[in-house]
């Protein structure tokens, strides 16, 4: 199972980047798409993975994230 917890889904924000928080299995490997970045982390032993500035674009902005155990 795998959610992104943050952002909220249909957010928006005048930043020009945005902390994105996944929810998923302990131990997964966490990849994170939006636009051209691209980033990967591991996930902690509650399950949680945390991108702390994916940067954002002008408009809508699609993100993202596939978990690998």
């Amino acid at each position: 199972t795998l959610a992104i917890t943050q952002p909220v889904d249909r957010s928006t924000t005048a930043q020009t980047s945005a902390a994105v928080v996944v929810q998923t299995e302990a131990g997964a490997r966490v990849d994170l798409h939006t636009g051209a970045f691209n980033a990967q982390v591991v996930a902690d032993s509650s399950g949680r993975a945390s991108f702390a500035s994916v940067p954002l674009l002008p408009g809508d902005n699609a993100i993202d994230a596939t978990a690998t155990d």
